[in-house]
């Protein structure tokens, strides 16, 4: 007779686990696990967090979150939620906790912080293909579509053909520049010999000297970002300007293509992030208690005429923007003149001056601006003496007016004032004050070493 007491008692100790409880517990270690490897892990390197502790504190919190889950009894389906629940959240708190002290840490800009998005989990289908067709190339670039949204994608060319070599080498480039920190890529003619063209970097305001191409594979560079920009490669003489994205390792720019001839041949600037690079807040300009006090006083008199003054290239539009965002523009009229409009700042109307058109003049735009009494207008260029003589012959009493001036000092400045309207009376009693700045550089907190 057969012995059935051995296989009952064995089966006394065992129980069942329903299939969908394995799944799901991997629906919540699987996603954390790659979040922290792949993104955590990586921003902590790339901003000199500490990466260690962080790693020692996800590994607790992980193997934390496993005891939590184990120690509940399975027997029922109360105590396996239970367990599931505590150790999902222990490991969102794990991510949060990450995302609240480094986006706080004064090393990370405020572009790279952290931001968990469930809809930026998951890649599409297209952005997979579009992945696999360019894991040969560093760079993932978006041209805009109608809307100026960017969704039209630069294909990755077949590796080893022409096509193949000119995005690399235009990629090439573009990272040289980003690596030196530049905020503006300039390729243009060298000047001496007509078959040579040279690359040029704008760091810190300071223009520095790039590597030099020859012009036909200068030329092909020039013309793929003005592809992807969607300008007219064929159009080497009239200024264009269009825009596009560049992203890399999930951080994203973008560029502010301009294309305009010149003597020898055709000048391609990139500007990187032109709208985060002049929107800044007073407070970041980097002035003195005492400036700030005689600033904020001339800024209140609201009447009048100020000049701002800047070297070329040295923060000219960044002060600009910052002086006039002192104003509230929801209680007051405040308004622009510029040619090139660099940021969209909320509530104040910018007028653009449209250089294209037969018979426009910039002082006449000026003019136009001014007669319609706003509280505040800021003028971006001085690019002749009438609109010197219309700012001066405005009503100064009811609305203040910013004129910004290339000029290395603010004696610089009052000369190009008064010279331009010509009539030195009429200068003196519109003028109310200057701000003149030149840009410093200054140690990064992140790499900065002691001299040896």
């Amino acid at each position: 007779m057969l012995d059935t007491s051995s296989i009952t008692l064995g089966a006394d100790g065992l129980f069942l686990v329903s299939f969908w409880k394995p799944v799901l517990i991997l629906l919540i270690f699987v996603p954390w696990a790659i979040i922290i490897t792949k993104v955590y892990d990586k921003h902590a390197a790339r901003f000199h967090l500490p990466r260690r502790k962080w790693n020692t504190i996800h590994l607790g919190l992980g193997l934390a979150a496993i005891v939590v889950f184990f120690m509940m009894p399975m027997a029922n389906d109360f105590g396996f939620l239970a367990g599931f629940f505590g150790a999902a959240a222990i490991l969102v708190g794990d991510l949060l906790a990450y995302k609240q002290v480094a986006n706080k840490d004064e090393r990370v800009p405020e572009k790279f912080h952290i931001k968990l998005k469930m809809a930026d989990m998951g890649e599409s289908k297209a952005n997979k293909e579009l992945k696999k067709l360019q894991d040969k190339v560093a760079l993932t670039i978006k041209s805009p579509d109608e809307k100026g949204k960017y969704s039209i994608p630069v294909g990755a060319p077949t590796p080893e053909t022409p096509e193949f070599e000119l995005r690399v080498a235009a990629e090439g480039v573009y990272m040289k520049a980003i690596e030196a920190r530049a905020s503006q890529l300039d390729i243009g003619p060298g000047g001496k010999d007509p078959q040579q063209y040279v690359v040029s970097l704008l760091v810190d305001g300071v223009r520095q000297a790039g590597e030099t191409l020859p012009a036909a594979a200068a030329l092909k560079i020039m013309d793929f970002w003005k592809s992807a920009a969607r300008l007219d490669v064929n159009d080497r003489r009239k200024k264009l300007i269009g825009t596009a994205q560049v992203e890399k390792d999930g951080f994203k720019r973008l560029l502010r293509v301009t294309s305009i001839g010149v003597a020898g041949g055709m000048k391609v600037a990139i500007l990187f992030d032109p709208e985060l690079a002049v929107n800044k807040k007073i407070g970041e300009l980097g002035l003195l208690d005492s400036q700030m006090t005689e600033l904020k006083a001339l800024i209140d008199e609201e009447k009048g005429t100020v000049l701002l003054a800047s070297p070329p290239d040295g923060g000219r539009t960044t002060l600009m923007y910052s002086v006039i965002k002192m104003h509230d523009a929801y209680v007051k009229n405040v308004q622009t003149v510029e040619m090139e409009p660099e940021a969209a700042i909320e509530g104040i109307r910018v007028n653009k001056f449209e250089g294209e058109k037969e018979g426009s003049e910039y002082s006449t735009t000026v003019r136009s601006v001014l007669r319609r009494d706003p509280d505040v207008v800021a003028v971006a260029d001085l690019p002749d003496a009438n609109t010197a003589k219309e700012i001066a012959r405005s009503d100064q009493d009811r609305t203040r007016i910013y004129l910004s001036l290339r000029a290395d000092s603010a004696l610089s400045a009052i000369q190009m004032w008064v010279k331009a309207v010509a009539d030195p009376k009429r200068s003196s009693v519109a003028l109310r004050g200057v701000v003149a700045q030149k840009l410093l550089r200054r140690l990064c907190p992140n790499c900065r070493v002691p001299y040896p």
